[in-house]
């Protein structure tokens, strides 16, 4: 959790403070053709924003959180247990703090059976308590693990997927020939910033 919280979730550096840009930030829209899809030889035309709080174009994928105020590289969304943005430098370690939190529940589930079954209901309250509500969290956990296990083998974000940016494209422009390779690409590692190239 904590190498979740202080990971930099790909914060984009903001743009100058220039006054030809903040007189007419609502015509700096830009177009560009990334290269995409399952095959690799579909051009998929994604249009590039500009950001009029940060004064940058943002990248495909990147949004800017109103919580953070700032543009993030591949926002998958603000997570309020890390308060922190989940992006693409930190969604590995987020992944990791679900997973060890799932475990966790299960570790705990197992040893208040175990200690009701040798206690019995009657002296082992505190261990039904626990088993209750280990249960119940491990029900939303699943959920949670589930969710972003599916949207990694699509190669998406949570922002992408409930807002259904992808909806009007017949493939994912950012979907790999594999479940491997979408795995790989949304859990990689990223240690420095790497500058978007339009």
């Amino acid at each position: 959790m904590i190498k979740a919280a202080i990971t930099d979730p790909g914060f984009i550096p903001r743009g100058a403070q220039d006054p030809t840009i903040l007189s007419n930030s609502k015509q700096f829209l830009k177009k560009l053709i990334i290269n995409g899809g399952q095959n690799r030889s579909h051009n998929v035309p994604m249009e590039i924003k500009f950001c009029s709080t940060c004064l940058i174009y943002r990248p495909p994928r990147s949004v800017h959180c109103a919580i953070c105020d700032a543009c993030v590289l591949e926002m998958d969304h603000h997570c309020p247990w890390i308060s922190q943005c989940v992006g693409k430098r930190n969604y590995r370690w987020f992944m990791l703090f679900a997973l060890t939190l799932w475990v966790d529940c299960v570790f705990v589930i197992i040893v208040s059976a175990c200690e009701l079954y040798q206690r019995g209901v009657s002296e082992g309250w505190y261990g039904t308590l626990k088993l209750a509500f280990c249960t119940i969290a491990i029900a939303f956990i699943s959920l949670l693990v589930g969710y972003h296990s599916k949207i990694i083998i699509e190669n998406k974000t949570t922002n992408e997927d409930l807002k259904k940016f992808l909806k009007g494209y017949v493939i994912n422009p950012w979907g790999q020939s594999s479940v491997v390779e979408n795995f790989k690409i949304r859990v990689r590692p990223l240690h420095k910033f790497m500058a978007p190239h339009f």
